[in-house]
């Protein structure tokens, strides 16, 4: 299977007391998996002093070659004999 890959920065609210919102990132995730998107991976990215400033998804989907349905085998050669 072959894969395409997606990174989204989705930003955390608030200056003085960073806030990360679980439903702002559920709706990043719904869109994109409506799309096809799977998540692979959720990274936070903090400052020095732990105070979380964004958020990283990691997305993967099929690529639209991997996703085409094979065609059918040719037919067997008749066997003569």
């Amino acid at each position: 299977m072959k894969w395409e890959y997606k990174v989204v920065k989705v930003p955390v609210t608030g200056v003085l007391k960073p806030n990360v919102n679980p439903t702002a990132i559920e709706q990043v995730l719904n869109g994109f998996g409506n799309a096809g998107w799977e998540l692979v991976s959720m990274v936070s990215i903090a400052t020095e002093n732990g105070a979380t400033i964004e958020v990283v998804l990691s997305l993967k989907r099929a690529t639209a070659e991997a996703m085409q349905v094979p065609s059918a085998p040719p037919p067997l050669p008749e066997h003569s004999g």
